[in-house]
């Protein structure tokens, strides 16, 4: 008689003898009937033994199938998540880490299983998709209504700041159309999302967070400084007339040097931006000092510029 033909129970009792987990997991592949028969007795095996890598290759199995009804069995009735050995420390990380956006959407809609679990490192879902530049995960995240969108640590900056920070411009557009996101995060020594763009001369993240209706444009940071201040003092040109450009940015600040932008410019000795800022009518060339050895002279600028001569 072929062993499928025997009684369940008998070939349950069978089964419950079988101690190796791959051995009990072939004879249950054999046919779709023993698939129904022993799939209980295959989770049973292995809570009994406690095995957290055979836990989680189990639960990412049924995610990855799409079996919610089994992730929600395995999580809120066996507790699945407290044996599993996650390799990140957080299931949906795990989840993230594998490319597998089916199980990452089906865990999303279980029952314990929290969007918002950092990993043993402190990275959210959120900022591990962004880290991986996972837009399909990003997107099954940004669904969530409880996510933490702006969750930030003294070891992380926020989703957007790093978005941002390695111009991944793609998932810049993408959190930008989310209206929790907060796009004036500060991140280190109170730098706004702005200033990293500025900075690092990304004009076309710039004009998208120019457009943003809560953008605050004269943020300064720990020393003063606005966005303008860090375009001007790098040199980076398309982005100081874009800056520029904008009516709310004030064009005449000063950091705590005492430096406007044009002054700035002028310090690092960028020639091409201040043009594009003496251009404008709002800038103002009246130096706060002007003993001849001060950077802020127009005797040490790196040109004679007839604004600026006739200032003196």
């Amino acid at each position: 008689m072929p062993f499928h033909h025997l009684p369940n129970e008998i070939i349950i009792l069978i089964a419950r003898e079988v101690e190796d987990l791959p051995d009990l997991n072939a004879l249950l592949r054999t046919n779709r009937h023993l698939i129904t028969l022993l799939k209980e007795e295959l989770i049973e095996a292995v809570f009994r033994t406690h095995n957290a890598r055979r836990a989680r290759k189990f639960l990412f199995n049924a995610a990855g199938r799409a079996d919610k009804r089994t992730c929600e069995n395995l999580i809120c009735q066996r507790g699945i998540l407290d044996l599993a050995h996650f390799y990140t420390g957080a299931v949906l990380n795990d989840a993230i880490s594998d490319a597998n956006i089916t199980a990452l959407r089906t865990l999303l809609g279980c029952p314990g299983v929290s969007v918002n679990e950092l990993s043993f490192s402190g990275s959210s879902p959120l900022f591990y998709a962004v880290n991986r530049r996972n837009i399909q995960a990003v997107q099954a995240l940004l669904q969530m209504p409880d996510l933490n969108i702006n969750f930030h640590s003294m070891v992380y900056r926020s989703a957007l700041g790093f978005a941002v920070a390695e111009n991944y411009e793609d998932l810049v557009h993408l959190l930008l159309t989310d209206p929790r996101i907060d796009v004036n995060c500060r991140g280190y020594h109170g730098r706004s999302v702005l200033h990293t763009a500025a900075s690092k001369g990304l004009e076309s993240i710039v004009r998208a967070l120019l457009s943003h209706m809560d953008i605050k444009v004269n943020t300064q940071t720990g020393s003063g400084d606005t966005p303008l201040h860090f375009a001007a003092a790098e040199g980076f040109s398309a982005v100081v007339r874009l800056l520029i450009a904008d009516e709310r940015v004030d064009v005449n600040r000063e950091n705590i040097r005492r430096r406007s932008p044009l002054q700035e410019a002028a310090y690092r000795r960028q020639q091409n931006v201040m043009s594009i800022l003496l251009s404008d009518e709002r800038v103002s060339t009246r130096f706060g000092r002007r003993d001849r050895h001060s950077p802020y002279s127009t005797r040490s600028l790196p040109f004679h510029h007839p604004t600026l001569m006739e200032e003196r």
